[in-house]
C-alpha cells in the first residue's frame, strides 16, 4: 500500500517537476561555477569521444571515457541504494534523496582550485544517480535530467490532443508540459543563484532536495495511518 501511495506521490506533476527542476539546477550549477561543464550533458561528451578520438587528441579521450565512466557508476550506485543500504525505512528513492542532498551540501566546500574535470565528473556521478531515482510521469517515461526524450514526448502527447481534441489530452500535454521546461526553469534559478553564491549555491539544491525527502516521509507517514 505504501509503496503504491508514495508512487502515486513521486510520478505526479508537482514532485516530478520540483526534481527535474533540480537536475536544471544543478546543470546550471556546474556551468556558472565549474568551468562551463554541463554535468548531465553525455550525449555531448559522446559525441566529443568519437571527435577527440578522430584527433588523435588522447587527453580528451581519456577526460570524455572518465566522466561517462562516472554517470554509469551513479547509475549503479542507484541500485546499491535500493537493493542493499536498508537504513531509513520506506521508498529507497527517500535514502537517495538524503545522499543527494548531502552530496550537493559537501559540494559547496569544494574550492575553485580543484580542477573543474574533477567536479565535473562527480556532478556527473550524481546526475547518472538522481536519473535513476524517478523515471515516471503519470506511469510514461521522464528523464530529470536531459531534454530530447522530454521534447519528443511533449510532441506525442501534441498529437493525441490535435487527433482526440478532448480536455484530458489537452490537460496532460500542459502538464507535462511544465514538467519538461521546469529544467529551463531551475537552470535559470541556478544561474542566478551561483551569481548571488557562487559556489555555495550548491547548499539550495540540497535544501531542495531534503525537502523533496520529507516530502515523501511525510506521504508514507499518512498511509501508515490510513
Amino acid at each position: 500500500m505504501t509503496k503504491n501511495t508514495t508512487s502515486s506521490l513521486v510520478e505526479g506533476t508537482i514532485f516530478m517537476a520540483g526534481i527535474t527542476f533540480l537536475g536544471g539546477f544543478m546543470d546550471a550549477y556546474t556551468f556558472m561555477t565549474r568551468g562551463g561543464i554541463f554535468a548531465n550533458n553525455q550525449t555531448g561528451n559522446m559525441a566529443k569521444l568519437g571527435i577527440h578520438f578522430a584527433q588523435q587528441n588522447w587527453k580528451g579521450v581519456n577526460e570524455c571515457f572518465f566522466v561517462m565512466f562516472c554517470c554509469v557508476l551513479g547509475a549503479c550506485f542507484s541500485q546499491v541504494v535500493q537493493h542493499k543500504l536498508h537504513w531509513f525505512q520506506g521508498d529507497w528513492r527517500k535514502r537517495g534523496l538524503l545522499l543527494l542532498a548531502f552530496a550537493l551540501f559537501l559540494s559547496g566546500f569544494v574550492p575553485t582550485t580543484i580542477p573543474h574535470v574533477y567536479v565535473g565528473a562527480a556532478f556527473t556521478f550524481l546526475a547518472g544517480f538522481q536519473s535513476c531515482l524517478f523515471r515516471k510521469w503519470e506511469g510514461a517515461a521522464h528523464n530529470t535530467i536531459v531534454s530530447t526524450g522530454n521534447l519528443r514526448s511533449i510532441g506525442l502527447y501534441l498529437y493525441d490532443a490535435l487527433d482526440k481534441n478532448q480536455n484530458q489530452e489537452w490537460s496532460k500535454l500542459a502538464r507535462y508540459v511544465m514538467v519538461a521546461f521546469s529544467f529551463a526553469v531551475g537552470c535559470a534559478v541556478g544561474a542566478l543563484v551561483c551569481t548571488q553564491m557562487g559556489i555555495r549555491a550548491s547548499w539550495l539544491g540540497s535544501v531542495i532536495a531534503i525537502t523533496m525527502a520529507l516530502t515523501l516521509h511525510q506521504r508514507e507517514k499518512t498511509c501508515v495511518n490510513l
